[in-house]
C-alpha cells in the first residue's frame, strides 16, 4: 500500500503511520530531527527511493532527485529534518558508514597486533633456546676432541688456538694438536715428538674423500676425481685432452694447434716479433714489427686490390708454373719475359697460344674478344746454340707484322774465337672479330757459324730451333 505523505512525516517523527497515534506518541529531541534507514528500492528516472527506518516495519517514499542518483539499494542513509520537510543527508550516511568501517578495521588490527606480539614472543623465545643449545653442543665438542684418544689409545688428539697444557702423565710422543685459528677453524696439525711440537705429514697409498664414494682418490703423483673447485691452481705444467672453460686468460699460451671455430683478438703476432696480420672490416693486412704495412688485401665496389707499398714487385705464380711478376717495368708473363710497356700502358692480360708445332706454320683461333689487343710476344728456343729468347712487337687487330728470330752464342775454341747461332724470318697476323684468329707463316730456318778464318752458312737445323709460345697481350 502507498503511503501518504503524511503518514511517512508521521513514522519521520516517530509514529508507525497509523492515524490518530501519532499524537500519543512522545519522541525526543533527536528522533524528532535525524533518523537512519536502509535504502531498499531507488527509481533514479522519479527521482524517489523507498527507506525502511531503523526500528520501523513499514517502508517510507521520499523525493530526491540528487540522492536517487547516487544512492543504491542497501545502502545506509541519514535522514535530518529542514525546516518543514525530511532530506536525506550522504555526507552524513557515507561518513557514519566510513566510522563504522574504521572501528571494525582497528579492532581486526588490534586483534592482528596481539596475534603477531604473541608469535614474536615465542619466536625470541625459540631463538634464545637454540643459541643455549649451540653453546653447549660447541663446548661439548671442543671437551671431546681434546680428550679424544687415537685409536691405539696410547695418544691423546687436543685442539685450540693455544699449546695444550700437558696433563698429569705428560704429553706422549705422537700426540696430535688441531691447531685452530680466531674462527676456529684448523689451521695447522702438528704432531708431539716428545721434546716440541712438529707438523704432521699423513703417509698413504691413498686416501679416500667422504662422499665420493671411492670416485675421488689422492695418491702419489695423482689426483683423481670429477672435479676441481679452486680459486687458484698454480703449476709449471698442465695436461690435459680437453680444457674447457668461458674463458682463459694467461700470459702465454703455447701449443701446436687452435681448432676453433671463431677466434677472437685484438691481433695476431708472431712469435719472434716480426710482424703480425690483422682483419679490420673487409681488409686483410699484413705489417712488421714497426707496424708498416707489407701487403693488404681489400675488395671494394667489385674490384680486389692488392697493396704492397714496400715492395718492388709482386709475383704470382700457379702449380703449372706460370708466373706473374708485376713491377714499375710493366708485367712479367712467364719467367723467360722482363718487364715491359707499349705507349706507357702495362698489359693487363695475356693470351698464350701453343704452337701445333714447333718447326712449321700454324693458326689459332684465340678468343679474347672484346679486349684490345696491343702488341705480341713470340718465344722461341735454340738447341743448337743451346739458348732460348723472345720479340716483342705491336700489333693490332686485323694488322701483320714481319719478326726475325735469331739466337747468337760466342766462344773460344782451342785456335780461334767462334760465334754460332740460329735465325729465322717470320709473318705475324691477327684476324679480326669475332672470331680473331693468329696465324704465323714461317720462312727456311737457318744456322750459322762466323769466325775470323771465314763464315759459314748451315742447312736448316729443323728441330733444332722452334718456337715454343706466342702470347698476345691486350689492355
Amino acid at each position: 500500500m502507498e503511503m501518504s505523505e503524511i503518514q511517512a512525516a508521521r513514522l519521520l517523527l516517530g509514529g508507525d503511520g497509523r492515524a490518530g497515534q501519532a499524537a500519543s506518541r512522545q519522541v525526543g529531541q533527536e528522533s524528532a530531527s535525524v533518523r537512519y534507514g536502509e535504502v531498499k528500492s531507488v527509481d533514479a528516472e522519479a527521482g524517489t527511493m523507498t527507506v525502511l527506518l531503523d526500528g520501523q516495519s513499514q517502508e517510507i517514499t521520499l523525493t530526491d532527485s540528487t540522492a536517487s542518483t547516487r544512492l543504491k539499494a542497501g545502502d545506509r542513509v541519514k535522514i535530518v529534518k529542514q525546516g518543514q520537510s525530511w532530506v536525506i543527508d550522504l555526507a552524513g550516511g557515507i561518513s557514519r558508514a566510513l566510522d563504522t568501517a574504521v572501528s571494525e578495521a582497528n579492532a581486526r588490527m588490534g586483534a592482528h597486533d596481539e596475534t603477531m606480539a604473541q608469535q614474536q614472543a615465542a619466536i625470541e623465545a625459540a631463538q634464545a633456546e637454540l643459541a643455549g643449545m649451540d653453546r653447549k653442543i660447541s663446548d661439548a665438542v671442543d671437551t671431546a676432541i681434546s680428550q679424544l684418544e687415537t685409536p691405539d689409545g696410547g695418544n691423546h688428539i687436543y685442539a685450540g688456538a693455544d699449546e695444550p697444557t700437558p696433563p698429569k702423565d705428560g704429553l706422549k710422543a705422537g700426540d696430535l694438536w688441531y691447531q685452530t685459528n680466531a674462527s676456529g677453524q684448523i689451521a695447522a696439525v702438528k704432531v708431539w715428538n716428545g721434546t716440541v711440537w712438529n707438523g704432521y705429514d699423513m703417509v698413504a697409498n691413498s686416501i679416500l674423500v667422504a662422499g665420493s664414494v671411492g670416485s675421488t682418490l689422492i695418491a702419489d703423483g695423482a689426483v683423481t676425481t670429477a672435479k676441481i673447485t679452486a680459486k687458484a691452481i698454480t703449476a709449471d705444467q698442465i695436461a690435459a685432452n680437453t680444457i674447457t672453460g668461458a674463458e682463459i686468460r694467461a700470459d702465454s699460451v703455447d701449443v701446436n694447434e687452435i681448432a676453433s671455430g671463431d677466434i677472437y683478438c685484438k691481433r695476431l703476432t708472431a712469435t719472434d716479433g716480426a710482424g703480425y696480420t690483422e682483419m679490420t672490416g673487409n681488409k686483410l693486412e699484413m705489417l712488421d714489427s714497426g707496424s708498416r704495412s707489407l701487403v693488404a688485401i681489400w675488395v671494394e665496389g667489385g674490384v680486389c686490390y692488392i697493396n704492397a707499398n714496400l715492395a718492388e714487385k709482386i709475383s704470382i705464380g700457379t702449380n703449372s708454373g706460370s708466373v706473374l711478376n708485376i713491377s714499375n717495368g710493366g708485367f712479367i708473363f712467364s719467367s723467360m719475359m722482363p718487364g715491359f710497356r707499349v705507349n706507357g700502358v702495362s698489359a693487363v692480360e695475356s693470351f698464350a697460344i701453343a704452337p701445333g708445332s714447333a718447326t712449321e706454320s700454324f693458326s689459332a683461333n684465340v678468343p679474347y674478344s672484346p679486349h684490345k689487343t696491343s702488341y705480341a710476344v713470340v718465344y722461341y728456343r735454340c738447341t743448337y746454340t743451346d739458348t732460348a729468347g723472345s720479340v716483342k712487337f705491336p700489333i693490332t687487330e686485323g694488322g701483320s707484322a714481319n719478326v726475325v728470330l735469331k739466337e747468337l752464342t760466342a766462344f773460344e775454341a782451342a785456335d780461334e774465337s767462334i760465334a754460332l747461332g740460329c735465325a729465322e724470318n717470320i709473318t705475324v697476323a691477327l684476324g679480326n672479330s669475332p672470331n680473331k684468329t693468329f696465324a704465323i707463316t714461317r720462312g727456311n730456318p737457318y744456322r750459322f757459324a762466323i769466325k775470323p778464318s771465314g763464315n759459314s752458312v748451315n742447312a736448316n737445323p729443323g728441330s733444332q730451333f722452334e718456337i715454343t709460345q706466342v702470347t698476345l697481350c691486350g689492355q
